[in-house]
């Protein structure tokens, strides 16, 4: 999976300090430098995207917060439930992998990328369709779907490595073992070449290709690329 974040500090100027808002409860915020503390005025003021932004610090542990997937979730989900595509993503990814305290759950996965991708997030269609097709749950499987999504994702933006992993677990799903193998090695072949993939991605990557070269789908691994989001919470 990918993603396009915003920058801390892009958000910190688009949003400037501003007087706290009223409200009644909203998740904790352990050890948030100083520096963020307009962020969460803006917030509690019910900005979605300083809510997201908040999110964004425990889970990547910027700016000198402390990392913490518990408090990142929690902040997440505020912001998803107000409409935020990007947020509506990352609650998606946090449900697939059980992390942060998240219910592990494809169907709860395959909602939100399916809300994030009707609120115009793009980046959710290749989430849905590589839940669609490597969920361990059979009940919420639909390759011929996946598959859909992917290929109208590739016709529209053009293949990348993410988006060649998801047509290949697509393909392995309906048992084109054949054709999962060519897209996952163009998808390999696409990661290696890029100086700035991460090695845990490639490694996986492989493992991938090895499966449907053996006629095996894909399951197990929540993400494309899971290292991003499954260390421990602190």
């Amino acid at each position: 999976m990918s993603r396009v974040l915003r920058s801390f500090a892009a958000v910190l100027a688009l949003l400037g300090a501003v007087a706290l808002g009223a409200c009644a409860s909203w998740p904790e915020t352990p050890a948030l430098p100083e520096v963020a503390q307009p962020v969460l005025a803006k917030a509690k003021a019910g900005d979605a995207e300083a809510m997201e932004a908040i999110g964004q610090l425990y889970h990547y542990g910027d700016a000198g917060t402390p990392r913490n997937l518990a408090v990142a979730f929690s902040w997440y989900l505020r912001a998803a439930e107000r409409g935020l595509g990007s947020a509506q993503d990352y609650v998606g990814m946090f449900h697939a992998g059980g992390l942060g305290g998240a219910k592990a759950d494809c169907g709860d996965a395959i909602r939100w990328f399916e809300r994030a991708v009707a609120s115009g997030w793009g980046h959710s269609r290749n989430n849905l369709a590589w839940m669609l097709a490597t969920c361990d749950d059979a009940r919420w499987r639909d390759g011929a779907r996946a598959l859909s999504l992917v290929q109208a994702l590739i016709a529209q933006d053009g293949p990348g490595p993410d988006s060649l992993s998801t047509l290949a677990a697509a393909f392995a799903e309906i048992k084109d073992y054949e054709r999962a193998a060519a897209a996952m090695a163009e998808s390999l072949r696409a990661m290696e070449a890029d100086a700035g993939a991460s090695p845990q991605a490639v490694r996986n990557a492989r493992q991938r290709l090895e499966a449907y070269r053996a006629g095996k789908p894909w399951r197990g691994i929540a993400f494309a690329e899971p290292e991003v989001y499954s260390e421990p919470t602190k």
